[in-house]
């Protein structure tokens, strides 16, 4: 058969991989005076170092934390600056482009108000040319 291995070779790897899981962070380790025959939570000192090594521990873990937290804040910071700099520009760029456009519509306005004139006058002046010939 393909399988690939033995029964006992799947359970010891079963085994294996269920013990790395159940591991506890920082490992916890018995005082110097501990022997194999007794009990490691009451000997003499145990509470305090575990309590020291994990303190360490947590001050290391802490103090990575810290500086991976104000590096990340700064780049956020650099980030928002970089934004705001673009969202100044883009303002600048607006109002200049709203100045344009009334300057455009305002001239636009009179040319249109130039010509209503001018034609205006032409109109008259054929209705007018137009009266005289009536009258005639």
């Amino acid at each position: 058969g393909g399988g690939g291995g033995t029964a006992a070779s799947h359970a010891s790897y079963r085994s294996q991989s269920h013990s790395q899981s159940q591991r506890v962070w920082p490992p916890r380790r018995p005082p110097p005076t501990w022997s194999p025959g007794s009990d490691p939570k009451h000997a003499p000192g145990v509470e305090e170092q575990q309590g020291a090594g994990q303190g360490n521990a947590l001050r290391s873990m802490s103090g990575v934390l810290i500086k991976e937290w104000s590096a990340f804040v700064l780049k956020e910071v650099r980030a928002r600056k970089e934004v705001e700099r673009e969202m100044l520009a883009l303002r600048e760029e607006m109002r200049a482009l709203a100045v344009n456009v009334r300057g455009e519509i305002s001239l636009t306005r009179g040319e249109w108000i130039s010509d209503a004139s001018f034609y205006g006058s032409e109109v008259r002046l054929v209705y007018e040319g137009q009266a005289r010939q009536r009258e005639k």
